[in-house]
């Protein structure tokens, strides 16, 4: 994904991800997956408000949401396997 085509708000959203993962790089026990879910929960439903509201264009919305299904589905295979 090009950064630089992002809005402001796309960059803002892409943060987001990176700080959930981030978070999920510096070692990890079962709480802190469950937290980190949570915010990534948290932050695919105000994605798709934003998206609902036409200030997250298709262009934007579509590869972000991959980036953090991507890492929502990593992160809930960590926890089945603990």
């Amino acid at each position: 994904m090009v950064t630089l085509s992002l809005s402001p708000v796309g960059l803002a959203v892409l943060d987001d991800i990176m700080s959930c993962a981030a978070d999920l790089g510096n070692g990890y026990t079962p709480e802190t997956l469950r937290l980190v879910l949570n915010r990534m929960v948290a932050l695919s439903r105000k994605m798709n408000q934003l998206h609902s509201d036409g200030i997250l264009t298709e262009r934007e919305y579509v590869p972000l949401n991959v980036t953090l299904l991507v890492l929502g589905v990593n992160s809930m295979n960590r926890l089945s396997r603990m």
